[in-house]
């Protein structure tokens, strides 16, 4: 059974929690329910019909092609649901989480510009100075989300795959951000540097040795080359 309810996507099959104990489907009257094995309902959408979680993020449920309740879930740019181990419904933008069903807004909490891989977890998440870039978990907790804003309201978004996550995942090693030179151009980079800072592995490239990290000057630190 699926794990996540993906933006525009209407609830078919039941959405699980990761125990299996948990599930978000239908009941017999045709309402969506978050309900446990037992029958116990910890959650249930407004009316009967087909939920859809709508491209801003938030709930709609459809008696054909009317909408007959909306949920007041804040507006995203990327969303997803999942099911948790003890009811709760978690509203995803991008794989951070944002929003409980049962709890109402999820608090993000920066970790700075670098951390441990083993820390950005849950609502931890990596953040640049400028505020241009951010890493964050999936919502199963397996891989990274990247992302960075290229302006005007444009931003691109890559995950790190769980096997390349879990190898960035060791003793004395942080993920960051650098601006990095290679074949004469120069790009801020993901990066995982050791604990004396000397870069060991840029996003894309792999476990690198080549490549030049030149230190930003303060007037120019907030100048993103990506822009």
């Amino acid at each position: 059974m699926p794990r996540l309810l993906s933006q525009l996507e209407t609830l078919g099959a039941p959405v699980t929690s990761p125990s299996g104990v948990w599930a978000l489907r239908y009941d017999t009257e045709g309402r969506a329910v978050i309900r446990d094995d037992n029958g116990a309902t910890a959650w249930a959408a407004g009316a009967v019909g087909a939920l859809r979680l709508e491209d801003n993020g938030a709930f709609a449920v459809y008696d054909g092609d009317q909408v007959v309740w909306r949920g007041d879930l804040p507006k995203l740019e990327y969303s997803s649901l999942s099911v948790t181990d003890d009811g709760d419904g978690i509203i995803h933008d991008h794989g951070l989480p944002v929003h409980s069903l049962l709890n109402g807004p999820i608090e993000p909490v920066s970790l700075g510009d670098k951390a441990p891989v083993a820390e950005i977890v849950g609502n931890r998440f990596l953040e640049s100075d400028d505020g241009k870039r951010t890493v964050n978990r999936t919502p199963d907790g397996d891989a990274l989300v990247h992302k960075w804003k290229l302006g005007m309201g444009a931003y691109t978004a890559i995950v790190v795959q769980p096997a390349h996550t879990a190898a960035l995942d060791a003793p004395g090693t942080w993920l960051t951000w650098r601006f990095l030179k290679h074949d004469g151009l120069g790009n801020w980079e993901l990066v995982l540097v050791d604990d004396e800072d000397e870069v060991r592995w840029v996003f894309g490239r792999g476990y690198v040795a080549e490549f030049e990290a030149e230190p930003v000057a303060a007037e120019s630190a907030t100048a993103d080359p990506e822009a």
